[in-house]
Order: C-alpha cells, then structure tokens, then sequence
C-alpha cells in the first residue's frame, strides 16, 4: 500500500533532499548506506535524480536559486550521467550496490547524517527560544497574579475594617435597647421555659412508660434464660448417661467422671471469688455444681446395674422428686396473708415450676433412651438414616411409625413420605403430596424429634422474638433519651439567659449606657403564663430529666447514649472527673449496666442538675455583669454566694 505522509526535507550542499522518505508505488528502488559509525541510512533512485539536477543546475549557473524545478531534473540528471557513463539513476543505484561503490556509498552515508544532525541542532535552537518567550510570559504573568493578590488583600483588610465598624455600631445599638424591649424578651424566654416545662412533663410521663417495659421485658429474658439454664442441665444429664452408658464396662466410664469433676473444680473457683460475679450470676453456678454433684453421685451408686436398669433406676428417683415439687408447688400457690407473702411464695413457686420443667425433660429423655435399649423405639440421623447413639441421632421413632413414615430431607426441609413414596423418586411427586408430606413432618415433629434438638430450635425461636422487642424498645430509648436531653438542654439556655436579663431589668439599665433605676426605665415583666416556671422546677425537672436518660439506657447502652451521659458530666472546663470516668468505663457496650454502677451515676443526679435561682441582687452584681458558668457537680470547694 502507497504511503501518502509528507517526506522531511533537509539542507544540501545546493539543492534539498529527502532523508528517510517513505517510498510510494512510484519508486521502489532504495540503497541501504552503513556510514563508518555504524549507523544506517536509506538512500532512493528518486533522492539521487534530485541530488544530480541540483549539482547539474549549480554547475551551469552558479547564480540560479537552490531549487530545481522537477520538471526539468530527469533530463538534467541525465546529461550529468552521461558524462560519466551512467545513463539512468538505476544505474547509480546498481553502481553504488557494486564493491567498487562502498566507498561512495560511505561517503554519502556521513553527508546525509552530517545533514540531519544540522536540522537536529537547528530544531534545538528553535526549541531554546521558545522556553525562554514562554518563561518569560510565566513571569509576566506571576507579577501580574501578586500585583491582584496585594490589590485583594487590601478590599479584604478594608471589608475587615467597614464589619468591625458596624458590629461595634451594632453594639451601641444593642447596648442602648430600652428596659421595655428587655422586659418583653423575659416574657418570652418564661412563656418558652412554661412551654418546654409541659413537654419535658410529658416526655418523662413516656419515659416512666418505657421504664416499665423495659423492666418487664427484662425480668422475661432473666425467665427465658432461666428455663433454658435447666434445660440444658437435663440435656447435658441425658448426655453423660448416655456416654456412660456407651462405655459400660470400659476404662472410658472413669473419663466421664473425670469430666464431671473437672466441671465441678471450676465452679468451686469461680463461687470462691464471688465478687467478680453479680448475684444472679453466682446463683446459676452453684444450681450447676449441685446438678453436676448429683450427677456424679448417680453415677457412682449405680455403674455397676446395666443400662436398663439404671435407667429406671433413675426414672423412679426422677418421678419421686417431680412429686415432692408438685405438692411443693401446689402449697407455696395456695399461701394466704399479705401482699409481700403472697408475692414471695408465687416467685418461689415459679423458680420450682422452671426446675419441674427441667426434670420432665429428662424424664421423656430417659424414657426414650430405654426405649431404644429395650428396642421399642429407632434412632434415625438427619437424613433418615438408622443410627445406634444419641449423639448422631436427630429424630426418635417408634417402631411402628417406623414402618409408617421414612425420613426424607431434601433442600433445606424435612419431608415424612408414607412407605409406598421412593425417596429416590421424590421429584417426581406432585407438588400435593409434597406439600402433604411436609404437613405430616411439622405435624409429628415434637413427638419424634430428638430432644435436644427441639430444645435448641424453640430456645432459638424464643430468643429471636426477644430480640426483636428489645430491639424495637431499644430504638424507642435511644429517641427518647434524645429527646428529653434536647429539652432540658434548651430549658438550661434558657435560664441562663433569662438570669442574665433579669439582672439588667433589675438594675434599670442596659450595659453601655447610663444607670437610670426609675419604674419608667425598668419596667416589671408581667408576662400572661399559664404557668410560671421556677429556677428550683427547672433544677427540679434537670435531675429527673438525667435520672430518667440514664434509667432508659441501663437494660442496652449504646455508644451514643454513652457520649450522652458524659457531656451530662462534663464541667465547664470541657473535663470530665476522673471518678466519674472511672465509673463509665465500668459500663459494658450491649450489656446491662450493673445495678451498683447505677446506684453511683444517681447519687450524682442532684448535683448534675443544681442550678442557682435567682434571688437578690448584690451591689457588686450592679457594677459589673456576673460571669454565669455552669457548675461543677463534682467541685468539694463550695462557693460562697450571696445565692447561697
């Protein structure tokens, strides 16, 4: 394909020629010249026409322009090389190919570099001049760029001058605000505090509201928990018999002991230290080691009975005490005297029923593991398949709904298929007996799933709608601790700035001007309230305010209630004291907050919230205005004020 880019030209002694020049479909003959340098230039028929005429043309006339007309050049270069016996440039190019032309061919090789080395050099020259007018434009135009920054700094210092001129005018103006302007404004600021005062009011009448559902949903979890802690003491008293009873006559029983005394060692340490666990605390561990004592007592009395017979052996004792709890149960419910009685037997009624519950749990476990032994019942794993432990097992089956159902379970559902239903043909079913099928599986599921397996499905149930509710109370605490901070913050602002207008209405003039204490300059604010709020209800209402915020975030704290309750003790100085840090670190992210950890943050309460009322004026309030900072709950050097 021809290529159409432009050749560059570049100087010759008496003409131009073309280096490195792209051939066309014209011109195909090209010579390639290795200089001594090592360096490689091509060189075409048509250069060498152009180098000939120009050579020709400055011969004849010394004085004719450099450049040949190319018209004319193949009959020039042709006469030139027909001095020489050359007819044709083909003929130069062959010549200059032969070993005869070498030599030329170096010699034209240096010239052509010669020339672009020239061209090069000019270019440089070229490049040269145009950075320095380039830099010196950049200069013009950096002077330039100051000369409007100095010119901008000047409007800014000038601006600067013409705002402080009218702020200070503003002031003046401020300053020379008559007494009746200052009394409307005490008005306002009392009808503001009245209205902020209802709906603080209101807002701690919610949070009582909210208290009570929080307690509540607290003492339910304490329940669940508690119900839960006996039934995994069951489940893990199923699980050592089991295990022990898998090991009948083998070294491996002695391990299950040492497994039960391990576990009784380690709550031995942890009663021992009793003051790094809260109350509750304490109490399920000491339930644990009794259970876990009464275990391995079993054990030992009768490991050497077989397995069915310990096993009934330990339905009757379990049945026994079901008994004792149930008159027990049955007696504390009928307690009769007053309200304090009544309600102490029902709690200790109702921590007996939980622990009935219990031992019904590991009775029906008991039961089917001698049902297993004695072979009236199979154990079936997750899949439907036969097994022999209980530790694999996840379903329990008699042996006549053996024969009546099969265990299928296929993405992520159980399915009971009757015995003419091919598992391996399950797809193939209609979506009825699908559905059908799995009816039959939630229908039957508590009777023959395994216990501890039903146990931890319902626990996991049961907590995740627990969850749900404390989450959605925990929401509504966070926006009401929000809310009532906002109100109190406000009713504070308030009252500053109410004191600080009402020692300028009692002094009978504003700052800047001329004292001038008459009834006409200093008008009585007589703002038309339905109510008129104190400085001692507004302290009032800031402790109950504090104390109802830190109520609200004791079940879940959060970290944003957290930074809430320490701007609420933080002092003027931007500080909080170290006591109080010390306290707040104590406090859990997620986790209760422990009740003597509550009993230190309230104690502070009142003194958080103290405010000052305001009463007589002093001559020395009247010279010079009171600075007003907020107190210092935690300051042990009291303040003497006329106040006070």
């Amino acid at each position: 394909m021809a290529n159409t880019s432009k050749p560059r030209e570049v100087d010759f002694p008496g003409t131009k020629i073309q280096q490195n020049i792209p051939q066309t479909t014209q011109d195909n003959s090209y010579l390639k010249l290795s200089t001594k340098d090592k360096k490689q230039v091509n060189l075409s028929s048509s250069q060498l026409e152009a180098w000939f005429a120009s050579l020709k043309t400055k011969e004849l006339d010394p004085g004719a322009t450099k450049t040949v007309d190319k018209a004319e050049a193949p009959s020039l270069t042709t006469q030139y090389l027909g001095r020489y016996g050359l007819k044709t440039a083909q003929d130069v190019i062959d010549f200059l190919k032969s070993p005869a032309g070498r030599t030329v061919q170096a010699l034209i090789g240096d010239r052509l570099i010669e020339i672009a080395l020239l061209e090069k050099n000019l270019q440089q020259i070229r490049q040269d001049s145009e950075i320095r007018r380039h830099r010196a434009l950049a200069a013009l135009l950096l002077g330039l760029l100051y000369k409007k920054q100095a010119r901008a700094k000047e409007r800014r210092a000038e601006n600067d001058k013409e705002t402080k001129r009218l702020l200070d005018q503003q002031r003046e103006i401020t300053h020379s605000a008559n007494a009746a302007d200052a009394a409307h404004s005490y008005a306002a600021y009392a009808q503001s505090l009245a209205v902020l005062q209802e709906t603080l009011e209101h807002k701690i009448k919610e949070s009582e509201e909210l208290e009570e559902e929080l307690e509540r949903l607290e003492k339910e979890e304490h329940k669940i928990e508690q119900r839960y802690h006996n039934f995994q003491n069951s489940l893990d008293s199923l699980d050592f018999l089991q295990e022990f009873l898998e090991a009948h006559g083998t070294e491996r029983q002695y391990n299950v002991l040492e497994k039960l005394s391990q576990e009784i060692n380690s709550l031995h340490a942890h009663l021992d230290n009793e003051q790094e666990f809260d109350k509750e605390t304490i109490q399920l561990f000491q339930e644990r080691k009794n259970f876990l004592q009464n275990q391995q007592q079993f054990l030992l009395n009768f490991r050497a009975m077989s397995p069915a017979m310990m096993l009934e052996q330990r339905i009757d004792s379990l049945n026994h005490t079901l008994e004792e709890q149930a008159e027990e149960i049955a007696r504390l419910l009928s307690v009769r005297g007053d309200r304090q009685t009544v309600e102490q037997a029902e709690t200790e009624a109702m921590n007996l029923l939980q622990k009935h519950n219990g031992l019904h749990v590991q009775v029906a476990g008991l039961q089917d593991m001698l049902s297993v032994i004695k072979g009236e019942k199979l154990l079936f794993d997750n899949d439907g398949r036969i097994v022999t432990s209980f530790a694999q097992a996840a379903f329990v089956m008699s042996q006549k709904q053996a024969k009546e159902y099969k265990i299928l379970y296929k993405d992520g559902k159980h399915y009971l298929l009757t015995p003419n239903q091919d598992p391996d043909q399950f797809d193939n079913l209609k979506r009825e007996e699908k559905e059908q099928a799995e009816k039959s599986y939630n229908r039957l599921r508590p009777d023959i799933c395994n216990l501890k397996h039903l146990i931890h499905h319902n626990k996991a149930l049961e907590f995740h709608d627990h969850q749900k509710k404390k989450d959605s109370l925990s929401q509504r605490s966070e926006q009401m601790q929000s809310e009532i901070l906002l109100i109190s913050t406000q009713m504070n602002q308030l009252q500053d700035a109410q004191q600080a207008l009402s020692l300028v209405l009692k002094r009978g003039h504003t700052p800047g001007s001329q004292p001038d204490i008459t009834p006409k300059s200093a008008p009585t604010p007589k703002p038309n309230l339905r109510k008129i709020v104190s400085p001692s209800q507004v302290g009032d209402s800031m402790t109950q305010s504090y104390r109802h915020i830190l109520l609200l975030m004791k079940m879940n704290p959060t970290p944003q209630s957290l930074d809430r309750l320490q701007n609420m003790f933080r002092g003027p100085d931007g500080q909080v004291p170290t006591s109080v840090q010390n306290i707040l670190a104590s406090i859990r992210i997620g986790k209760p907050i422990p009740q003597q950890t509550m009993d230190n943050l309230l104690k502070n309460m009142d003194r958080l919230a103290a405010r000052k009322p305001i009463g007589p004026v002093s001559s020395k309030a009247l010279q010079a205005p009171e600075e007003h900072t907020a107190p210092n709950p935690f300051s042990i050097k009291p303040k003497m004020t006329p106040f006070q």
